[in-house]
């Protein structure tokens, strides 16, 4: 495929939805597109801002935190997977309002105990704070609400 080629379908790729440079990359290869006119391709949809990294962060942060009610790590963790850097991902994950991270965990708790079967609220503790922490939530604002008085 010709470099022109090449952008042009980077470039609606890009325009579709918001994209992580390693997923651009990725797609690149796959096209078959040698690894020299690959960074070209990445260094013109930057300038072109068709590609940006915390950009990329932000809309993704907010993406999974609203839509799948995600919490910090599992977010940090799918973000470092797509190679972003440390300092967006921070960033990125510091714009999430703290208020409502707790409120959704709260609310994401309340409905996963009406769910849980059984009398043993030990059990049910237990069950409840695998769950929230298998979304991603921290551990201390996980046992905060799972921990039985």
């Amino acid at each position: 495929m010709e470099y022109k080629k090449a952008l042009e379908k980077a470039q609606k790729f890009c325009a579709y939805q918001e994209r992580a440079p390693q997923d651009v990359i990725n797609r690149l290869s796959r096209w078959g597109i040698f690894p020299q006119q690959i960074d070209e391709i990445m260094e013109r949809l930057k300038e072109d801002q068709f590609l940006d990294e915390k950009r990329f962060a932000r809309v993704f942060t907010q993406d999974k935190f609203n839509f799948q009610k995600w919490g910090r790590y599992k977010i940090r963790a799918k973000l470092k997977e797509k190679n972003i850097p440390e300092s967006t991902i921070s960033w990125a994950i510091e714009q999430i309002n703290e208020e409502k991270y707790r409120q959704v965990l709260a609310e994401l708790a309340e409905k996963k105990l009406r769910l849980i079967k059984g009398d043993d609220k030990y059990a049910r503790g237990q069950k409840l704070a695998q769950y929230l922490l298998a979304r991603g939530f921290e551990s201390d604002l996980v046992w905060d609400i799972a921990r039985p008085d």
